[in-house]
């Protein structure tokens, strides 16, 4: 799944992928490709980071419980000792003004 994302990514990020075919261009001219080579390619690395930011393979998120007292959250009251969760989908999409 995570892969088939960060292609997915790569298609929609052209000149992403013209960095990142150039990084594993650069390091491999002359060497053959090795895992402890491939732990070198910091773009590599940040793609990988960021495809995973984007596309978190487990669908959930961290769970939290009110405080007794409750907690407003913008125009909404919460109820005390109520377990929320925001997924991590929407976490990592969120806008914030």
């Amino acid at each position: 799944m995570v892969l088939t994302c960060l292609f997915y990514q790569l298609c929609l990020n052209p000149e992403v992928e013209k960095v990142l075919q150039k990084e594993v261009d650069d390091a491999f001219a002359n060497q053959p490709m090795d895992s402890v080579s491939l732990s070198k390619l910091t773009y590599l690395e940040a793609v990988i980071n960021e495809t995973l930011r984007l596309h978190p393979p487990v669908p959930s998120g961290v769970q939290r419980m009110t405080p007794p007292e409750g907690l407003q959250i913008g125009d909404t009251y919460v109820p005390g000792d109520t377990i929320v969760q925001v997924p991590f989908h929407a976490l990592f999409r969120g806008s914030y003004s």
